[in-house]
């Protein structure tokens, strides 16, 4: 009795990639926030300087073929640029880490995001309702109290041009990679 064959080994199934919609920053504006990251006497892994953005919507995990449906939203958002000014060092203490962020986002930045949460929600995407926190995240791993940025390094404007969709890695550590960049 001849045995049956056993079935061809099955190649994994992709799940997809994990995006988020941030704003970019240009050389000029990252070398700041390095400088200003370095200066903060935190403690903990300092983000990559290739790392360093502000998610304004954060899309989780999507399937490849979902690509084109976010990129139509992101250009359906029709935004002007605008100044964003960084002027404030804090922590998350649950998350563990440190940011550079703004007391007060800019009225043009919040349209945007409220423009594009609803262009994603509109395209079938299910978004996070945690409240928005203009930040860049500066450090992992912190602990202890707030860092203060010393006096000269804050604030820092940003000239913000564009929206860029980005993947993020399985595995931390690795580097982003910006898939996409629209001009406001």
């Amino acid at each position: 009795m001849a045995r049956p064959s056993a079935a061809p080994a099955r190649l994994p199934v992709r799940q997809g990639e994990r995006l988020f919609i941030a704003l970019w920053p240009d050389a000029h504006t990252r070398a700041q926030l390095v400088r200003a990251g370095e200066s903060l006497g935190i403690g903990g892994r300092l983000v990559a300087p290739a790392n360093l953005h502000l998610t304004m919507v954060f899309l989780g995990q999507v399937p490849v073929l979902a690509r084109p449906r976010i990129l139509k939203a992101m250009r359906e958002t029709r935004a002007r640029s605008f100044k964003l000014v960084l002027d404030r060092s804090g922590h998350f203490s649950a998350s563990r880490v440190a940011w550079i962020g703004c007391a007060s986002p800019p009225p043009l930045m919040l349209a945007i995001l409220q423009r594009l949460s609803e262009q994603l929600r509109g395209a079938g995407f299910a978004l996070e309702e945690r409240p928005f926190r203009a930040h860049v995240t500066i450090a992992r791993d912190v602990g202890g109290t707030p860092p203060v940025a010393p006096d000269g390094l804050l604030p820092i404007t940003w000239p913000v041009d564009s929206l860029a969709l980005v993947r993020s890695p399985a595995r931390g550590g690795a580097q982003y990679q910006v898939l996409e960049t629209l001009s406001l």
